[in-house]
């Protein structure tokens, strides 16, 4: 389970935003926040980095590297 969603509604910030400062698609992020995908380590400590938070709140540590 992922708390993107809970976590950027925090913030106050769009899908699109964190897209933008991350520097991936909002499709693909979208994928992340539904649970379709998950990002590799790289992409996710992004994310976390602009959520303001670590990436174990966010996943819990599952994801992959590479």
């Amino acid at each position: 389970m992922n708390n993107l969603k809970f976590f950027r509604n925090k913030k106050g910030i769009t899908q699109r935003e964190v897209a933008k400062k991350v520097g991936i698609p909002v499709q693909c992020y979208q994928r992340y926040e539904y649970g379709i995908r998950e990002p590799v380590a790289s992409t996710a400590l992004r994310i976390a980095m602009v959520l303001d938070t670590t990436v174990d709140q966010l996943w819990g540590g599952s994801l992959t590297t590479g």
